[in-house]
């Protein structure tokens, strides 16, 4: 919907459209109130980014199959050679959440490693 916002966009939803749908929210605005306002605005719950896929999963069960016993769980990858050489040689970096955070795609990890490193290039470690 041009021109609004999600609080708006929920609210349009609910209010106008009068439809019931379960609208989650995924946000990287992790303010205080602002999941309070999206619960306010019609939504029914929020999800900050990064996005855990755990929680993303979890989420969708609660509010699509309320009544169901389903669960959810992500299998932990088996990590490679080079997970390995990343944390041995970027022991200041938490590769193991990165690399969540990124869906454990470790050719997208290290691209935006690439990008961190040559952002930050002229900045003296102390």
């Amino acid at each position: 919907m041009p021109n609004m916002d999600g609080f708006t966009a929920s609210e349009y939803i609910r209010n106008s459209m009068k439809i019931k749908t379960p609208i989650i929210a995924l946000s990287a605005d992790v303010m205080d109130g602002v999941a309070e306002k999206a619960i306010q605005s019609g939504m029914d719950d929020y999800i900050a980014k990064p996005i855990d896929k755990t929680i993303l999963y979890k989420t969708i069960l609660h509010h699509f199959y309320p009544d169901s016993d389903l669960e959810f769980t992500v299998p932990e990858s088996t990590p490679d050679v080079r997970q390995y050489a990343m944390t041995e040689a970027l022991p200041s970096i938490d590769v193991k959440s990165g690399l969540a955070t990124s869906s454990n795609n470790i050719e997208l990890y290290e691209v935006i490693l690439q990008k961190f490193a040559y952002k930050w290039r002229n900045v003296s470690p102390n």
